[in-house]
């Protein structure tokens, strides 16, 4: 790792959720050793096919086992949240921010969608979640009907749609169908 909080996010996150759900390591890389001075985690080797090169019936699998494994990632107890300030004061916060680097850009119409999304009124975001933030088919491998998710550098507790943000909004899964299964 080149920075030191990619390493201890990804550290933290192959050494602390498997333990919390047998069912999360078996789709984890195992943490085989780690270094902090240089920044170093050896894994064990995971077999698989890509996600983004499997056929369309494969693919949908692979989605569908994608979402059983977020939502037990979402569902593992966290072992140290780090931040003690309830989640929804932390978006209203981030969001007034926003709002407040950019006021000069929004229209009015722009600021009253952000004041009718905001987290308070949303919900439910009462706790934070293990989330995986870079959770794409890039970052799944298929073995033996199984998906084996790799790439935990952007992990943290969170709320439960940071994981699927970039799927849902970024457009990277292309069908529909492969979506909802994150929503079931």
């Amino acid at each position: 790792h080149t920075g030191p909080r990619g390493f201890a996010q990804e550290r933290e996150a192959l050494r602390e959720w498997p333990r919390g759900s047998l069912d999360l390591a078996a789709s984890m890389p195992e943490l085989i050793a780690d270094d902090e001075a240089s920044r170093t985690l050896i894994l064990a080797r995971v077999e698989g096919r890509r996600v983004v090169d499997l056929s369309d019936d494969a693919a949908e699998r692979a989605h569908a086992a994608a979402g059983r494994f977020l939502a037990r990632l979402h569902a593992a107890p966290i072992a140290s949240p780090r931040d003690p300030m309830p989640i929804v004061e932390a978006l209203e916060r981030r969001l007034d921010g926003w709002a407040r680097a950019c006021g000069h850009e929004l229209t009015d119409a722009e600021r009253e969608i952000l004041d009718r999304f905001a987290p308070a009124r949303v919900g439910p975001f009462d706790a934070r979640v293990p989330c995986h933030r870079d959770y794409t088919p890039e970052n799944w491998l298929w073995a033996d009907g199984a998906v084996i998710v790799i790439d935990f550098v952007q992990v943290w507790a969170a709320i439960f749609v940071a994981s699927i943000a970039s799927l849902g909004f970024f457009g990277i899964v292309a069908l529909l169908e492969r979506k909802l299964v994150f929503w079931r």
